[in-house]
């Protein structure tokens, strides 16, 4: 089985442009104390956070989805997953 760890050091080296390394980092957190294994994940370019976002807030501004045919796939999913239109957002 895979660690994070060792996922982001693939993310950050073999799968990055050779331009973007030693830039772009990837950071995943879930806190494991948590009833419900509350999270968030980043991507940061130089330090400085471009993308962003917990599991909570996927569900928090789910009125924000447009109702397309994504819509239901993302609410029924226990994990709401980022798409195009969640980074929109």
């Amino acid at each position: 089985m895979a660690t994070w760890s060792g996922i982001r050091k693939k993310l950050e080296t073999e799968y990055l442009a050779q331009s973007l390394q030693g830039h772009i980092q990837y950071y995943a957190i879930s806190y494991s104390r948590s009833p419900d294994h509350v999270g968030r994940a980043a991507i940061r370019y130089d330090g400085k956070e471009i993308i962003k976002g917990c599991y909570w807030n996927n569900w928090v501004k789910a009125d924000l989805f447009p109702k397309d045919e994504k819509y239901e796939k993302r609410m029924k999913v226990e994990n709401a997953y980022m798409d195009d239109t969640a980074l929109k957002n």
